[in-house]
């Protein structure tokens, strides 16, 4: 979703026909306000302050993490540890391991904000896709973006599978985003 809506800047010589996001991520904030107390978004969550401190120089997660939460993250980091062995260890983190949230710290909301996706137009058809299962990714979530999307003026078709968890918006719908994908393709309207 961010990517379309920076690709007229970053990559001008390209022509985006659509975007498809599953379970997005966005609303960073509430992301990190209520995952860290689900374990299955801590590793996510620490993924993500990892991103931003490398991103923005005025960001630290020292700020954030008790020692022992920075003792396990750094031992990851050392590991080139993938995404789900982040996640394996950082459940186990109680409120992720956080002294203060990210939320609680202006320097760290305002970068939460402008880089959640909706803030923008992005000018080409949406495909979002939520399962009403996920718990990394909750579909109260996903509605407010949805919402947020079609405000702003962008051509959102939100589509919400009852019983499909996190990987499943993506790994049961792979037909659908292919075909989606091929209509974009040979110009069809979505």
């Amino acid at each position: 979703l961010f990517a379309g809506e920076i690709a007229p800047a970053w990559a001008p010589e390209l022509e985006v026909l659509g975007v498809i996001s599953a379970a997005p991520a966005s609303e960073f904030q509430a992301i990190i306000g209520s995952g860290a107390f689900l374990p299955g978004a801590r590793g996510f969550i620490w993924q993500l302050t990892i991103g931003f401190e490398a991103a923005y120089a005025e960001l630290s997660i020292e700020d954030l993490y008790t020692d022992e939460a920075l003792a396990a993250i750094a031992a990851l980091l050392e590991e080139d540890a993938c995404g789900a062995e982040v996640g394996e260890v950082a459940k186990d983190f109680l409120n992720a391991g956080f002294t203060t949230s990210p939320v609680d710290r202006p320097d760290w909301s305002v970068r939460l904000d402008e880089n959640s996706p909706g803030n923008v137009t992005t000018g080409v058809p949406i495909l979002l896709i939520q399962g009403e299962a996920d718990t990394v990714v909750p579909i109260l979530l996903t509605n407010v973006l949805a919402k947020r999307l079609c405000a702003i003026g962008d051509e959102v078709d939100y589509q919400v599978f009852p019983d499909f968890g996190h990987n499943d918006s993506t790994q049961q719908n792979m037909t659908l985003m292919l075909d989606w994908t091929a209509a974009r393709f040979l110009g069809e309207p979505a």
